[in-house]
C-alpha cells in the first residue's frame, strides 16, 4: 500500500488523484470506473473485477442520469478502505466507515447541488442527439472537474481518516 505518501505527504496524494482524474477521463469510460481505477492504483489494492464492475455504474447507472457514478465510485473506494471484513453487528451504532462514507455523499451534494447526473450534467445521456450536441459543447468539462474534485475529496478523506 502507498501508506507514506498519505501519512507523510498529504497534499501530494490529494494532487496526484486530482491529476489522475484528468489524465484518465478518455482512457478509462465512466465516472466510477475512474475513481475506483485512481485509488487502487494510488492505494495499490488492484483487483481487475472490481474494475470492470464498476464500469455501467458511470452517467448516473448505465447513462441512466440517476446517482452520478463519481460518488458512487467514492463511496465505494471508501468502503474498499473502511469496510468491515466480516459480517457486522448491526445492533452496533454506524461504524467509523460509514460515517466517513456519509461525509463524502453531503459534501458532493452542497459541492455540486445534487447527487443525481442529469442534474449536474443537464443532459439526458441516453439521447444520442443531446449527447453529441453535450460533447461537442465541452460537456466532458463538467465531468472532468467534477471528478478531479471527488476523487480529491477522498484524498482528502483518506488521509483525514488513515
Amino acid at each position: 500500500m502507498a501508506e507514506p505518501k498519505i501519512i507523510l505527504f498529504p497534499e501530494l496524494f490529494k494532487k496526484e488523484a486530482e491529476e489522475r482524474a484528468c489524465a484518465y477521463l478518455e482512457k478509462w469510460r465512466g465516472c466510477a470506473q475512474q475513481i475506483v481505477g485512481i485509488f487502487q492504483t494510488l492505494l495499490g489494492i488492484e483487483d481487475v473485477l472490481v474494475f470492470k464492475g464498476m464500469r455501467y455504474l458511470g452517467g448516473g447507472v448505465a447513462g441512466t442520469g440517476h446517482t452520478c457514478g463519481s460518488l458512487i465510485g467514492g463511496v465505494f473506494v471508501l468502503s474498499m478502505r473502511y469496510g468491515l471484513d466480516i459480517p457486522s453487528d448491526r445492533s452496533k451504532p454506524k461504524e467509523p466507515g460509514e460515517e466517513i462514507a456519509t461525509e463524502l455523499v453531503k459534501w458532493f451534494e452542497a459541492e455540486f447541488g445534487s447527487t443525481e447526473c442529469r442534474t449536474i450534467t443537464k443532459v439526458d445521456l441516453l439521447d444520442p442527439v443531446a449527447y453529441k450536441a453535450w460533447r461537442e459543447s465541452g460537456g466532458n468539462e463538467i465531468c472532468m472537474n467534477l471528478i478531479a474534485k471527488t476523487a480529491g475529496k477522498v484524498a482528502e478523506l483518506i488521509t483525514e481518516h488513515g
